[in-house]
């Protein structure tokens, strides 16, 4: 699926901006969840239980954790993630850049 695959991929790249509880669970999404289809272990479940409210023992959870955690990526940092976008696509440096205020351009 190549949603899913987008999904993991957005989260591997903004998984710092997460809690820290909920970067644990974003690691079990990509070391073990994504490659080999493992459940989430009783240990993270007890942890994060509060976190998610429905079943993490259920079959589709791990679809519907990654599904929330980029849904939260997206709504509570999404200026951030455009900043890291916006400085990707132009070479990764903001360095170099100077604003000149109050100068048009024009000789006089």
């Amino acid at each position: 699926m190549e949603s899913r695959s987008r999904r993991l991929s957005f989260l591997s790249r903004h998984k710092d901006l997460l809690s820290p509880q909920k970067q644990a669970v974003a690691r079990w999404l990509l070391e073990e969840w994504a490659p080999f289809g493992q459940s989430i272990p009783r240990q993270l479940r007890r942890r994060v239980w509060e976190l998610f409210p429905y079943d993490l023992t259920d079959s589709s959870a791990g679809e519907r954790v990654l599904r929330d955690l980029v849904l939260e990526l997206l709504s509570h940092h999404k200026l951030q993630i455009a900043d890291r976008t916006r400085a990707k696509s132009s070479g990764g440096s903001r360095r170099g850049r100077r604003l000149t205020i109050g100068w048009s351009g024009r000789e006089r």
